[in-house]
């Protein structure tokens, strides 16, 4: 997930806000939300103010694709750490820290290297943020319903980091394949098509094969959710009730903006980080064997195996 489409003003918009990307994407949490109506059919819910679905789409995935750009070589150099094999006592790892990392990726495969694996999280930016924002602003009402407050009572934190957590627990089906593709590319020995791993990974495993990993990108996106969305409501609450003059949301600077979408995003990548280390393992252990020649932990082994392997 990238951080930088956050929402700018929590109860009337969202960088794909309440109806954002309804045309595109809120089949995406009609389900759930249908399902809970029907087990809370007595709820008063509110209603959301409307945007321009197709302006939260575009700007959203302008944001989403720029930010993909400047954090994944970040992101590659995090799963190859991550997925570096285990040594012998008295050997040294592969990798001594991420500049080590850094420095003998770009020495042995050049610094286009760093950007391997973009395409699936740049192509499926758009799907992230259709399923995230669309569940997020859809599951808000019905969590304000839930602890008994109307449309004029405002949202606590808790309630908005609830509705990020859920938000985040669908979000994670969509990105569980992209995650798989990307890190297996990120590994790779030598560069290999996203197609390429697609089609190999569902000719040897089929579709079950493509959501290896998904217990991890599960519990990291439920957790980030909830510290993401949670942090960087509560960082601009702060903004707009310290001010020295009267002022709303709509009213904070690009500064602020920045400083509570940098929260939240540190938020997001702190909730969890145990998880996406065993998720990078479960869903590149055949690259790394293939690499190196040595066995990855926990191969093929479910996610509290790799857990009590990696300890």
């Amino acid at each position: 997930m990238d951080h930088s489409a956050l929402p700018h003003n929590t109860f009337a918009a969202t960088t794909l806000s309440g109806n954002a990307i309804n045309a595109v994407s809120i089949a995406a949490v009609r389900p759930p939300i249908g399902a809970l109506t029907q087990v809370l059919p007595n709820l008063s819910v509110p209603k959301l103010k409307r945007h321009s679905p197709l302006a939260d789409l575009v700007f959203g995935s302008a944001a989403g694709f720029t930010s993909k750009l400047v954090e994944h070589p970040f992101d590659t150099i995090k799963v190859r750490l991550q997925t570096q094999p285990v040594t012998a006592p008295g050997i040294p790892p592969l990798f001594s820290g991420p500049m080590d990392c850094l420095s003998k990726t770009v020495k042995a495969e050049g610094a286009t290297a760093l950007y391997r694996g973009i395409a699936p999280p740049v192509i499926g930016s758009m799907a992230e943020h259709a399923v995230l924002f669309s569940a997020y602003v859809g599951f808000k009402p019905y969590v304000h319903a839930l602890a008994g407050k109307t449309t004029r009572d405002e949202y606590s934190i808790s309630e908005l980091a609830a509705c990020g957590a859920l938000a985040g627990a669908f979000a994670s089906l969509v990105l569980t394949p992209l995650e798989l593709i990307k890190c297996k590319q990120q590994v790779q020995a030598e560069a290999t098509g996203s197609l390429a791993v697609l089609f190999n990974t569902l000719r040897k495993d089929g579709l079950r094969g493509m959501f290896r990993g998904h217990a991890g990108t599960f519990l990291r996106e439920t957790a980030g959710g909830a510290a993401w969305f949670g942090l960087y409501e509560a960082a601009c609450n702060h903004f707009v009730s310290t001010s020295p003059t009267p002022r709303t949301r709509s009213d904070l600077t690009a500064s602020e903006l920045m400083a509570a979408g940098s929260l939240a995003g540190i938020g997001y990548n702190t909730a969890l980080f145990p998880a996406d280390v065993i998720k990078s393992i479960q869903q590149t252990e055949e690259e790394i064997r293939a690499r190196t020649g040595v066995r990855a932990r926990g191969v093929r082994v479910g996610f509290w195996e790799v857990a009590g392997n990696l300890y």
